[in-house]
């Protein structure tokens, strides 16, 4: 990755790897926040400029840091913020997924730009289901953000219910498939909330589809879609050089438009 500096809010293991970027440990991140800066506004990134590197999961092979740039990320936020999902203002938002993963962009950026509050969760909260379910009826969550299978893990307990959190409308998920089990489950257990499918990769900037679980799409299908295609985005299906539009053929999604990111950090062969 070759980073220019390293800040390690847990300690980092500084004798084991060698790098000759500087790092900024807990104390020294806490001195420079504490102390008032003023920033330049005309240096603010814009267009194709980078805005975050995150890296892949390496499911095909080694991780790859995937470039994003500041209109890919905005492209994205704007679809997030949109009547699509009509997620209310100032809501608050289940913090789970880490910022390494690129679904945690799904809940701090919408939280950000639109006055919203992100409720953290610790890993060990998450870790131990006593405190995990003495936390979640108390944190007024109005947005859930999540992988389906922490949704299965929390639906192991009765007391993941519209009764125990009745502020709980909008489910949010992408990351993994989301079955029709767990969304008939969801559906019986909060009625009155609405729960979302989306797709993508990190390479296409968090997701580029989405679709409304309906009980009608639930009762209707073996496996649940993923959705159609957000604005500026074309999404279609390949066998080697040919288009597929005939339903029910398998192939090759292939993913165009202003989400596609820049490329993969230092590696143009792959990118």
């Amino acid at each position: 990755a070759k980073p220019a500096m390293i800040i390690a809010v847990n300690d980092f293991p500084s004798n084991d790897l060698k790098f000759d970027a500087p790092i900024v440990d807990r104390q020294q991140l806490t001195e420079i926040l504490a102390t008032p800066q003023s920033f330049d506004t005309s240096s603010m990134i814009a267009g194709n400029e980078l805005a975050y590197i995150l890296f892949t999961s390496g499911t095909t092979g080694s991780p790859k840091g995937v470039e994003v740039s500041h209109d890919n990320f905005m492209t994205f936020v704007d679809w997030m913020l949109s009547d699509e999902f009509n997620i209310k203002k100032h809501a608050n938002f289940l913090g789970q997924p880490p910022y390494s993963f690129d679904l945690s962009n799904m809940y701090w950026l919408p939280a950000l730009l639109d006055g919203g509050t992100i409720k953290a969760l610790p890993h060990e909260v998450v870790e131990n289901f006593g405190q995990l379910f003495t936390a979640l009826p108390n944190l007024g969550l109005e947005v859930f953000v999540g992988t389906p299978s922490f949704a299965d893990m929390l639906l192991l307990s009765p007391a993941f219910n519209q009764q125990k959190m009745s502020s709980l409308k909008t489910f949010l998920f992408c990351g993994e498939e989301l079955t029709v089990k767990t969304a008939k489950a969801l559906h019986q257990r909060f009625p009155d909330a609405k729960i979302f499918n989306t797709y993508g990769p990190t390479e296409t900037t968090v997701a580029v589809s989405g679709i409304e679980i309906t009980p009608d799409i639930i009762e209707n299908n073996d496996r649940l879609p993923v959705g159609y295609a957000k604005p500026g985005v074309k999404l279609s299906i390949w066998d080697g050089d040919k288009e597929i539009t005939t339903p029910g053929q398998q192939g090759e999604i292939i993913i165009s438009g202003d989400s596609v990111a820049r490329g993969y950090m230092n590696n143009p062969e792959k990118t």
